[in-house]
């Protein structure tokens, strides 16, 4: 990947490819004005990735919102503590949605990418940076289906 950044290898960087959507990866080589990169992400991205480049290699649109979405996400405004494992580090932040695989968590201080994070009852790894906060991949899959009444999903996601 070409770039203007000054960038050292270790750096973690998210990328947006015209035609091909996000990427995250670390930089494993720099060389004059580019890097290269390890992909960090799952399988399933993978696959998605893979069909995103056969998209744009053959000239057609690829619309993968709804591939993406494993789970329905339900929005969601509930005020919480996250800590950092194993550091125990603690910051106040908002869960604005969740779903059986994930959430997004408002928050001032963002962990890095691949952090381990406990917020009440759930427990996922930092998958997504943005500029108002992080996403998780939760630890484990919630069986029981979530429901749009916030009540249920509060109970869920605050209590053990």
């Amino acid at each position: 990947m070409t770039t203007d950044a000054k960038l050292d290898i270790g750096d973690q960087i998210v990328a947006y490819p015209e035609g091909l959507g996000r990427v995250a990866g670390d930089v494993v080589r720099v060389s004059g004005d580019g890097v290269a990169l390890e992909f960090t992400m799952s399988e399933h991205d993978r696959i998605l990735l893979e069909r995103r480049m056969e998209a744009v290699l053959l000239g057609i649109p690829y619309f993968r919102i709804a591939d993406r979405r494993a789970h329905t996400r339900i929005p969601l405004s509930v005020e919480a503590t996250a800590r950092t494992i194993p550091s125990g580090q603690q910051f106040k932040c908002r869960i604005t949605e969740i779903s059986r695989g994930g959430a997004f968590i408002q928050a001032v201080n963002r962990p890095t990418l691949g952090s381990e994070i406990k917020i009440g009852a759930i427990r996922g790894r930092v998958c997504r940076l943005t500029h108002s906060g992080f996403a998780i991949t939760l630890e484990r899959t919630y069986s029981r289906p979530i429901t749009t009444a916030s009540a249920d999903v509060e109970t869920m996601v605050l209590t053990a």
